[in-house]
């Protein structure tokens, strides 16, 4: 991680990757994020995967000079149900 870089800044970097890498990717909400003790940045988005629609959400974080990704991939009709089971995952998740 560079100096002084926030969760949002390097989730800002990682974007052209997965656009790079996919089809076809719509970008929903975008927002920083509290979830327990952790802090960072949230980003909701829908990408085709080998054929298949698949919905994306993402939590970069930034612990103790490292940064994190924690992703959580769902069929987009299951949208509802993953983003509630990865957002009490993660208010449940603390760094050492």
């Amino acid at each position: 991680v560079k100096k002084g870089e926030t969760a949002e800044n390097y989730a800002a970097t990682r974007l052209p990757a997965i656009q790079n890498a996919v089809g076809y990717l719509k970008v929903g909400q975008q927002t920083a994020a509290t979830f327990g003790a952790l802090s960072g940045f949230w980003r909701e988005h829908t990408l085709s995967l080998e054929q298949r629609l698949v919905t994306q959400f993402q939590f970069y974080c930034l612990s103790k000079g490292e940064m994190y990704t924690f992703t959580f991939s769902c069929d987009p009709s299951a949208a509802k149900e993953t983003q509630a089971m990865a957002q009490t995952f993660l208010r449940g998740t603390t760094f050492g």
